[in-house]
Order: structure tokens, then C-alpha cells, then sequence
């Protein structure tokens, strides 16, 4: 760790001793596979993932025949299994009635089970975050069913997101048979979800890919083995039922020449804003739906009758429009054509899909995509005719840029789109339209199709996944020296060898200020609270753009004191734990200066305490957020908690109080309230005044994560209120400035001896210790040995070197050395005295602009 210079790894000075210590970096055990997962956990899921292959891959063959055989029986009047071809299908007004009957059944198989409405996937990662990963054993009938109803009478869905929910809630009910944890129940629902969609498609790797954009929410070895060997498993079994090739085959697949790549640039900015407009319209057409003066329930009858007539006069937007797609990806289809379908395919499904019924995404979106991409490509090949364009590839590209911008799985709509084809040759112009497509989608949307269910309700969905720094540490590595007293038998330790991330929960349950590290039974270290504070804040400097590293050195060099005279990056750190004063249960209210208000013109320096205030508070924010989430919390789950500990009344708040507290409206409190309850964080109590009253109380969980984070930000706020020049004053009020000087102790100095302060770590040497030559030895301030170690003086380590001595400077004791020094500066000159001959890249000198707040 960089506080600890350049010290290798494994290597820890005591004395004059030193000890190699034997880690496992990235393990917490020596049987430690991935995320604390043992062989034997790994080989259980594993077995559990190729069973979820054999029934995903089963029940994707059920749903397949059963659309076959309602579409069949319902559009055709025929007997049959297999997906029909409707290119040659005309209608009749029977197609109406057809329609209706079939809302009808959708209608009450919602009555029974209301989770099936919708393409499902939402539901899906619903249940993942709000549910622990737990569906109800009647979605299992029901979703298949009521899809398999909605498209075999003409609704213009497809098949996966019916049968990514069936094979989630297979997973997800082995899940709730064998005795496993939540997170592992969340791989075999995503694992299940998987299957299915292979046992359809036949597309592994997409497959794999969507469970970890949407589903999985962890990326691990713990959670990627069950899935290969589900994929697997229900790929054997596709092409065992179902046949070996691709779903959408191109039949004459031509290399692409590298003088058409800008072409497909094109067709990524057509994708993009395509996906925009296939977002927006399902949402404002959504809208639009509540707005109806009809019962909720009778609005798949509205969505059928308004796919039933776009049917009559666009055959092609019915059902599940298999043929439809393979058409356009090999060029079938003239202008005309291939417009028309991509119409009346995006307004059926807009309307039937905002309309609650049963149904999927990906089909429709792909026939939407696909025609697009086709009458690109036909114009392309009509001014360009010597070119050698096929419009087919373009359809191929278009549709795979189109679903993974509109769904939020970029990944998953180009690896599908290039395997259901068996077109893999367009793998580099898929590449280049999906990074194109997803930046103009970025300009314009916010939630996409998969999210935008959840946001109403509340629930904000972070696909996101980052390392997690304390994991990427091992405990031997950053221990800090055995203290002179020794250690305590019973106080808590980790091994030598275990991540970082162990002392966390030991910090958290123990209220310790440091954790022992142990070689076997013998101690070999200490890890510290505030070493552990500052690697989770270290993260906030990850997304801040910095200056250009090639340039640092130049611009040193143009003008040395540049480097001292930067204004220092924010970087927060946690201390010691703040108890709160017995009156402080409510905040101060603020309040309004009038005489302020109705100033005509402010001085400049208000101007500037004003700017300093809202960048200090936005930086607290974030900063707050950020370790909400090192603490396993989210933003929203923290304030939730503050609401309930801060209540005020003894019997605990209500969700109406809380809703209050947190500015939310009521349901959307409650959905907070449930996934808090869900996670172990908070309980709900009836009251015994009135038993229609439910309260909220903290668990054991909820109180210690929260005490942790409020002594942090107490400690930031303390840290806060010396930075921010209005905290505390009032407008108009020149705030005192620390006068803080540096010379060396060899120079001439014209100084009152009592205002000299050595701030060296060792006494310099041929200066006298007898005598007034300083008025105070504050060697509490200077830089750890380590650190000085590795600065070494080198100009070129100057300033990472001032950044690491800063964070050492707001750890305990020095922090209370430096507001000591600071305090004395603000009433009277004092002159920082160091030994170093380069004064501008010395210690003093990072000291000194610390006190003066450069």
C-alpha cells in the first residue's frame, strides 16, 4: 500500500528482525475458490448449474412447442408443433375474436399470478435485489403459459422473456429447496435464466453475457462455472430437439471489405437513435395507458384489439415473427416492405406490451432493428452499386446495436445478434456500431426498457461493478508494526494471509480501533481502523480526471513552484469515533439574513466563502455516498437508517415519518422500508397503542453499520467546518488566516525563538539541544520513516509524496498536532524549521500550505 513507500509486499519490519509473511493474496483461506467459496461449494454449484441445463434447456423446448401448437390452432386452424411461417398469411376478421380470447386468458392468469404482466426480466432483478432472489412457484406455470397465449394468438412478442423468467424461477426454486445462501441463490436464478434462453436460441456466450449485464450483479469464478456448465448442458439439448443451426441463418454470408467499416458508423448512429425512440414511445405510450378511463385490468383487451387490426393490414407484425428476421438478415425484403414491417412491428408491440399482456422484448426489437439496418443497407447499395454492400449485414448490425442500447445489455444484443446468425465475420463492424450506438443513446436516455418499471416504483438499479479495494489487499502486506505494549489475547484478529476485507466486519461488530494480525498463534502486526478508512477513500480520486502524467514532469520543470502552490486534491479520511453531545438529536434550523438578502452589492471574499461552501458540501455528499457503499449500503438504504435512529421517538418512526424525513412519497418509502428488511437492516413492529400502526426499529446489523459511517462523517465534518470559511461565521466577517513561514535550522533567522517549531522527525544534527533554539519539537507532524524513505528527495516524487503526507496529516495524533499548530498560527507568526536544504519540495513546506488551507 502506498502509505507504506515501497516496502515489498509480504516483508514487515519489527525491530531488527524481519519476517517473510506467508499470504495467498486475493484469498481469505487456503480452500478459498472465489468470494469465500470452497471446492466443495463450487462442485455443488456446479452440479446445481448443469441440472438448471438439463430442465432450462427441457423447458425451453415446452414453451417453443406449446407457441407452435396455439399459433397453429389459433391463426392457421391447423395441428402443429413448429414455429409456422406467416409470410404467406392473410387474415380474416376471425383474427380479432382470436385476440380478444386470448387477452381474456392472459387477463385472469394475472388475476392468479400479477408478476407474470410485462416481458419479465424486470420482475426478475426485482426479485434479485428486493426479494433475495425468491419467485413464486406458480410463475413457473403461469409466465410460459399466458406468453405461450399471448404470442399463438397473434401478439407480437417472442419467446425470451417468458423463458428467461421460467428458467429464473427454476433456478430460483432449487434455490429455496437446498440450503444455500441468498447470493448463491441469485447465481442459480440468473443460471436458470440462462439455460432457458440457450434452450431457445442456442446462444451460450449470450446467454452468459446477459446473466452478468442484468441478472448477477457480481462478476466471480463462483458465479461464471455454474453458468458455463448450464449453457453447456442446454446447448447439447437445443440442437438435440431443436436442431444445430442457427436460429436466423445467414445463407451466403460475404466478407466485408475494411473501405465499408464507416458505413456501419452509420448504422450505429441510426441504432442509437433508434433504441432511443423504441424507449421513449414504449414509455410515453405506458403513460398514456394510466391515463385511460379503463380499469387496469381490462387493458390487455385494448392492446390485442390494436395489434388484431394492425395485423389485418400488416400480417407480418403477428406473433413471434421468426421469419420475418431471417429474412431481413439475408436481404429479402424491398424498401417498401422492410419499412412497413418496421412500422407496424414497433407500434403493435409499443401498444400490446404497454398494455400489461404477457409477452417478450427481444424478437421485436431485433424485426425493428433488422428492417432498419436492411433499408440502410439498400441505400447504401444503390449509391454505391459497384461496392459490393449486401443490405443483410447491416440488418445483422443494426439489430444487435438496437437491443443492447435500448435494453442496457450492449454486450448481449451484438454476441446474440452475431450467434443466432452464425455470422461472426461482422464481429468487428457489431463492435464499432454498438460502442457508437450506446454513446447517442447516452445523450438521451436515462432509464431503458429494463429499468424503467423498476424506477416507478422506486428502485434505482446500479449495473456497475467495481473492485473493491480492500479485496485487492492482503492483510500482511499493509499491517502496520507490532505497538511497544504489545497486544491483547482477546482482541480481535485476522490472519496474515486473509484480504483486507476480513477486518471489516470485525471493525464494524467490535467498535475496534485496529485488528491483530496472526501468523498461526503468533502476532506479527496491526491492521488500523484509519488504514482501512483510507484505501475506501482512496476510491474517490479514481473517477477525477487529473493532470496528464507525461506532463507533470515538464511542468515541474518550467516552474518548480507550481508543484507546491497546486491547490491539494479533497481526499477524506476517517478517524477516531465523535460521540455526539446529548442535545444534538435535531439539527439547527438555518436562517435567513436579511440584511444579506437585501445588500445590493457583496464584497468579493463573500463571493469566494460562498464558492468554497457548496464545493465543500458536494464534495461531502459524494464522499458520503461513496462510503455508504464501501459499508455495503446504498445511498438511499443509509438515509433510511438515519431516518429511523434519528427519529427522536422512542417507540420508532413510522414509513409515514420516514417519508417525511427523506422527502419520498409514501410507496415509494415502502419499497425502501422492504428491500431494508430484506437485507437485515431494519424490522417492522406493530404498535401496541394501535396495532394498525407498524413502526420501524434498527437490527443489531443496521445499528452497527450505522454508528460506523456517523462517526466517519462526524469526523469529516469536524475536518469540514476549518476548510469552510462560512461554517460558523457570519457574512462579511474576514476569516483569519494562519501566518505559517519554513526556514531551515542552519539559515540565519531573524525569529523569536518561542515562535520556531521543529517538525523534523529526528533532532538535526550540530544543533545543541540545551538552549532556546526552538520553541516547540512537534515531530508528531513529520512524515512516517517509510514515507521519507521512499520520497528520498527525489524532485520527481515530490508530489505524490506532498498527496501521501497530506492523508498521513489527517490521521490521529497529527491530526490534533496539526489543528494545534493551526490555532497557535491564527494568533500569532510561526516559522516551521526543517533541516531538508530544499525547502519548496520539503515537508515544512507540504505542512505549511496545509495550515494556510492551499
Amino acid at each position: 500500500m502506498e502509505r507504506h513507500g515501497d516496502r515489498r509486499p509480504g516483508m514487515e519490519r519489527h525491530g531488527d528482525r524481519r519476517r517473510r509473511v506467508r499470504s495467498t493474496p486475493g484469498a481469505t483461506s487456503a480452500r478459498d475458490v472465489s468470494l469465500g467459496e470452497t471446492p466443495g461449494r463450487m462442485a455443488l454449484l456446479g452440479g446445481l448449474g448443469a441440472a438448471l441445463g438439463i430442465v432450462g434447456g427441457g423447458a425451453a423446448f415446452l414453451v417453443v412447442r406449446l407457441v407452435g401448437l396455439i399459433s397453429n390452432l389459433a391463426l392457421l386452424h391447423r395441428v402443429g408443433f413448429s414455429l409456422p411461417d406467416l409470410s404467406t398469411y392473410h387474415p380474416s376478421w376471425v383474427l380479432i375474436p382470436t385476440a380478444l380470447g386470448g387477452a381474456l386468458v392472459v387477463m385472469f392468469l394475472a388475476l392468479w399470478t400479477p408478476s407474470i404482466q410485462g416481458h419479465g426480466i424486470p420482475e426478475s432483478i426485482d426479485a434479485v435485489l428486493g426479494n433475495e432472489s425468491r419467485i413464486r412457484p406458480r410463475v413457473l406455470v403461469a409466465k410460459p403459459l399466458s406468453a405461450a397465449v399471448a404470442m399463438g394468438t397473434g401478439g407480437p412478442f417472442g419467446a425470451e422473456g417468458p423463458i428467461i423468467v421460467t428458467g429464473g424461477c427454476v433456478g430460483s426454486l432449487l434455490g429455496q429447496i437446498v440450503r444455500i445462501s441468498p447470493a448463491e441463490r441469485r447465481i442459480l436464478l440468473a443460471t436458470g435464466a440462462a439455460a432457458g434462453m440457450t434452450g431457445v436460441f442456442g446462444t451460450p456466450v449470450a446467454a452468459i453475457i446477459l446473466a452478468f449485464e442484468l441478472l448477477l450483479f457480481e462478476r466471480s469464478l463462483r458465479s461464471l462455472v455454474p453458468l458455463v456448465l448450464a449453457t453447456g448442458v442446454a446447448t447439447g439439448i437445443h440442437n438435440l430437439l431443436l436442431g444445430t443451426g442457427p436460429l436466423f441463418a445467414v445463407v451466403h454470408p460475404l466478407p466485408l471489405h475494411l473501405s465499408q467499416l464507416p458505413l456501419f458508423a452509420v448504422v450505429g448512429i441510426a441504432a442509437g437513435l433508434l433504441a432511443v425512440a423504441v424507449d421513449r414511445g414504449l414509455f410515453a405510450v405506458e403513460a398514456g395507458f394510466r391515463r385511460l378511463p379503463v380499469p387496469p385490468f381490462f387493458h390487455p383487451l385494448v392492446g390485442a384489439l390494436a395489434f388484431a387490426l394492425i395485423g389485418l393490414a400488416v400480417p407480418g407484425s403477428l406473433s413471434v415473427g421468426y421469419w420475418a428476421i431471417t429474412g431481413a438478415v439475408n436481404g429479402r425484403f424491398l424498401l417498401g416492405t422492410a419499412a412497413a414491417l418496421c412500422a407496424a412491428k414497433l407500434i403493435a408491440w409499443w401498444i400490446s406490451l404497454a398494455s400489461n399482456t404477457s409477452g417478450g422484448t427481444l424478437a421485436p426489437i431485433f424485426l425493428v432493428g433488422a428492417t432498419m439496418g436492411e433499408m440502410i443497407g439498400i441505400g447504401f447499395a444503390h449509391l454505391v452499386p459497384t461496392a459490393g454492400i449486401q443490405p443483410g449485414a447491416f440488418a445483422v448490425v443494426a439489430m444487435g446495436a438496437t437491443f443492447g442500447v435500448a435494453s442496457r445489455a450492449l454486450l448481449t444484443g451484438g454476441v446474440f445478434a452475431l450467434e443466432v446468425t452464425g455470422d461472426v465475420q461482422l464481429v468487428v463492424p457489431m463492435l464499432l456500431a454498438l460502442g457508437i450506438a450506446e454513446l447517442v443513446g447516452e445523450w438521451f436516455l436515462t432509464e431503458r426498457i429494463m429499468t424503467d418499471k423498476l424506477a416507478r416504483r422506486g428502485v434505482r438499479v446500479e449495473f456497475d461493478t467495481e473492485t473493491d479495494p480492500l479485496r485487492t489487499l492482503v492483510a500482511g502486506q499493509v499491517m502496520d508494526p507490532l505497538p511497544a505494549e504489545g497486544t491483547d489475547p482477546g482482541e480481535p484478529s485476522v490472519p496474515a494471509g486473509s484480504h483486507l476485507a476480513a477486518s471489516l466486519p470485525l471493525f464494524l461488530r467490535n467498535g475496534a480501533d485496529r485488528i491483530v494480525v496472526r501468523e498461526g498463534d503468533v502476532p506479527v502486526g496491526i491492521v488500523t481502523r484509519s488504514l482501512v478508512a483510507t484505501v475506501l477513500a482512496r476510491r474517490l480520486s479514481e473517477s477525477t480526471p487529473q493532470e496528464p502524467t507525461l506532463l507533470r514532469g515538464w511542468t515541474r520543470h518550467l516552474s518548480p513552484r507550481l508543484a507546491r502552490d497546486r491547490l491539494p486534491t479533497d481526499r477524506p479520511t476517517a478517524g477516531r469515533v465523535v460521540r455526539l453531545p446529548a442535545d444534538s438529536a435535531s439539527p439547527p434550523q438555518p436562517e435567513c439574513d436579511n440584511a444579506l438578502v437585501d445588500r445590493p452589492d457583496l464584497p468579493d471574499d463573500v463571493y469566494v466563502r460562498l464558492l468554497a461552501l457548496r464545493t465543500g458540501l458536494r464534495r461531502f455528499q459524494r464522499w458520503s455516498e461513496e462510503q455508504a457503499r464501501s459499508a455495503g449500503l446504498t445511498p438511499a438504504q443509509h438515509q433510511l437508517l438515519l431516518a429511523v435512529r434519528g427519529s427522536g421517538d422512542p417507540r420508532g418512526p413510522t414509513i409515514g415519518d420516514v417519508a417525511d424525513a427523506l422527502l419520498l412519497r409514501h410507496h415509494s418509502a415502502v419499497g425502501l422500508v422492504n428491500r431494508a428488511v430484506a437485507a437485515g437492516l431494519v424490522t417492522r413492529e406493530r404498535s401496541g397503542e394501535d396495532h394498525r400502526v407498524v413502526r420501524l426499529h434498527l437490527t443489531a446489523d443496521g445499528t452497527e453499520r450505522l454508528a460506523l459511517l456517523s462517526a466517519l462523517h462526524l469526523r469529516e465534518l469536524e475536518r469540514l467546518a476549518g476548510a469552510l470559511p462560512l461554517v460558523g461565521s457570519r457574512p462579511g466577517a474576514v476569516p483569519e488566516v494562519p501566518e505559517v513561514a519554513i526556514a531551515r535550522v542552519y539559515g540565519p533567522l531573524d525569529e523569536d525563538p518561542a515562535h520556531c517549531i521543529l517538525v523534523d522527525r529526528l533532532w538535526p544534527r550540530g544543533v545543541a539541544r540545551s538552549g532556546p533554539a526552538f520553541g516547540a519539537w512537534m515531530k508528531e507532524v513529520a512524515p512516517s520513516t517509510a514515507l521519507r524513505s521512499w520520497y528520498g528527495h527525489a524532485p520527481e516524487r515530490f508530489e505524490e509524496f506532498a498527496r501521501r503526507y497530506r492523508e498521513e496529516l489527517e490521521d490521529q495524533p497529527a491530526a490534533a498536532v496539526v489543528e494545534e499548530l493551526r490555532q497557535r498560527a491564527t494568533g500569532d507568526r510561526i516559522v516551521l524549521m526543517t533541516a531538508t536544504k530544499d525547502l519548496d519540495r520539503s515537508s515544512a513546506a507540504v505542512l505549511r500550505d496545509a495550515l494556510t488551507g492551499r
